[in-house]
């Protein structure tokens, strides 16, 4: 799945430079890894001692697509991460969530924590599997992401779980996500579920489940007529499918005929850049004059493609029209 995924955000940032109006240089993907976040561990340098030399091994190389690509491990830009200490006697691992933001010298860098246990040989790992740490690093960035909670991040939580059953703290992946502070700019959605299931952030600050904006919608236009039917065909998605249609009275001439609006890059779909579209006129009625368009999408919206009427009107009331479309 990952790999799939993986494979076509890339697809799609190669080719933003040759459809797109001008250069537009690659972005990075708007889809993070939540585990790629969390597979970081320092070794403590002394017992029972919370800070690292030289600071800079706290500046952590996330392993996955080039967002954001080192990261504080004890950042706290929306919230107070919790902190796995892992000891070599697994009875003493704990998980604990600071008492105040990190502190970071040019020389030493150190996470306010007080661990129940005492700890001579240990390391200090993601409490949250990742997902903080990702939260804290691309949250009110001004970019739109979705944090993805996959199999591998599954693993992670079950990895703290099972080193100490007596944990205080829940680190089950349901209270991981309940615990964790959220920011309006940033989706998530966990892919281990049939369907996927997606979450938003609440005004609390706080992971709701949402339902994703549909993959593509279709919207008649004064080319169509007045009250027109018109219908995506089933399969039909961003990147292609069809149109049918019954047009309505009086339909305009050089006017939109219809309007496919593609999902938000929130969800894994749409546009970054303004896609080339291909319609092709496959209908019982032909009608094969007209002119494509499209818009680029941003954020929470993913781009458009119009299919324009010539200066040769459809005809009024007639069933029959169909096009497919292609969109890269």
């Amino acid at each position: 799945m990952r790999k799939w995924l993986a494979g076509a955000i890339m697809l799609l940032a190669s080719l933003t430079p040759v459809f797109a109006q001008g250069f537009v240089p690659a972005q990075g993907p708007a889809w993070v890894y939540a585990d790629n976040y969390g597979r970081w561990a320092l070794t403590g340098q002394a017992p029972n001692t919370y800070s690292f030399t030289p600071s800079a091994v706290c500046q952590i190389t996330q392993l996955g697509f080039k967002n954001q690509m080192t990261f504080f491990a004890f950042g706290s830009n929306i919230a107070l991460a919790p902190v796995f200490v892992q000891d070599i006697n697994s009875a003493a691992s704990e998980v604990v969530t600071p008492g105040s933001a990190a502190t970071q010298t040019q020389s030493t860098c150190s996470v306010n924590i007080a661990p129940v246990n005492s700890h001579t040989t240990f390391t200090l790992q993601s409490g949250s599997g990742g997902l903080d740490e990702a939260i804290n690093t691309l949250g009110n960035t001004g970019s739109n992401y979705t944090i993805v909670l996959s199999p591998e991040w599954y693993k992670l939580i079950s990895g703290i779980s099972s080193q100490n059953a007596t944990l205080t703290n829940s680190i089950t992946p349901a209270d991981v996500v309940a615990n964790s502070t959220c920011a309006s700019n940033l989706t998530l959605v966990d892919v281990t579920s049939t369907p996927w299931t997606y979450y938003g952030c609440n005004a609390s600050h706080k992971w709701v489940t949402t339902t994703p904006s549909p993959a593509v919608s279709v919207a008649a236009g004064a080319g169509a007529g007045t009250s027109p039917t018109i219908a995506l065909s089933a399969g039909s998605n961003d990147a292609m499918g069809s149109v049918t249609l019954t047009t309505g009275t009086a339909p305009s001439a050089s006017a939109a005929i219809f309007t496919l609006t593609f999902a938000a890059p929130d969800y894994g779909g749409g546009y970054p850049y303004a896609p080339k579209c291909t319609f092709t006129s496959v209908g019982t009625t032909a009608y094969a004059s007209g002119t494509a368009s499209s818009t680029a999408g941003s954020g929470t919206t993913g781009g458009t493609g119009v299919l324009t009427a010539s200066a040769t009107a459809l005809t009024a009331s007639t069933s029959g029209y169909k096009w497919t479309y292609s969109c890269h």
